[in-house]
């Protein structure tokens, strides 16, 4: 994320799955706020959307925000070990 933040001049908003699930309001918030729009009842309930969905992602636009998918990559944080070591070196 740092090169992108680095190589995007402030024009990209980080923020992470986790923090969203678990203050989804606030977060809202702070997203319409970056984007410079207004919010509206779609923002809250865009899962429930009518509208087709064309990308790859339109199974989890539909459901939804969910904590069931928080934390799933400490199932492989023994395969991913090598490359956590790498980004905290690089940073």
């Amino acid at each position: 994320m740092s090169f992108w933040e680095e190589n995007t001049a402030g024009r990209m908003l980080n923020l992470s799955y986790e923090t969203l699930v678990d203050d989804f309001d606030n977060q809202l918030s702070g997203i319409l706020q970056y984007v410079g729009l207004e919010y509206e009842d779609g923002c809250k309930n865009f899962h429930q959307t009518q509208r087709a969905i064309r990308t790859a992602s339109s199974d989890q636009v539909r459901r939804g925000l969910y904590k069931s998918g928080v934390d799933q990559w400490k199932h492989y944080e023994k395969e991913l070990a090598e490359l956590f070591e790498r980004v905290v070196k690089d940073n």
